[in-house]
């Protein structure tokens, strides 16, 4: 993770992914701003948007949605607050779920 210190954009659709401590090697990424977890029964866990927002301040969106509690993604809602625009943009969709003890 330490090479991607530049991603802005993160799509984890349909890995797999069932709790939020899966999430943990996320916090070295600090320019993260969006993240979509479609399809990942983490998302039926009580209060887990909560818990990936403190996890990821930096989030500006979840899952699509610009709604939220953390500063980053609250800002990203319903404001007209002009947002800075990032030098470089990353933009990586995991085939699999490189969190599990199965990845190569």
């Amino acid at each position: 993770m330490a090479a991607l210190t530049s991603m802005v954009e993160l799509n984890l659709t349909d890995n797999d992914i069932r709790t939020v401590a899966a999430l943990a090697p996320l916090q070295s990424l600090k320019t993260l701003r969006d993240l979509d977890m479609t399809e990942n029964d983490v998302r039926d866990i009580r209060g887990y948007k909560k818990a990936v927002l403190e996890m990821l301040p930096s989030l500006a969106r979840l899952d699509g949605d610009g709604t939220g509690t953390s500063k980053a993604y609250v800002r990203a809602g319903t404001d007209s607050t002009p947002h800075p625009i990032l030098p470089m943009c990353c933009i990586i969709r995991v085939v699999h779920n490189p969190f599990s003890a199965n990845s190569c």
